[in-house]
């Protein structure tokens, strides 16, 4: 599974589209608020963490399972 930082944002949602479309793996997306597609419905391996980005942030429950980390929150 991978686990996508910043997916609403320009860079972000570009990986998700490509990471749907071409690999078929389980995509986490983690941030503010859900990717646009996960808001209508439409979910294709992924799964959506609302939280917020930070040093104090406890991510163990986001990175359960996670084998790589791709990160392109600003």
């Amino acid at each position: 599974m991978i686990l996508l930082t910043g997916a609403t944002g320009f860079v972000g949602s570009a990986v998700l589209t490509q990471l749907t479309l071409n690999s078929g793996v389980a995509v986490r997306t983690y941030g503010r608020r859900a990717p646009l597609g996960l808001q209508l419905g439409s979910t294709n391996n992924i799964s959506h963490i609302i939280g917020e980005l930070g040093a104090d942030v406890d991510y163990t429950s986001a990175l359960h399972s996670v084998d790589v980390v791709i990160h392109c929150a600003a």
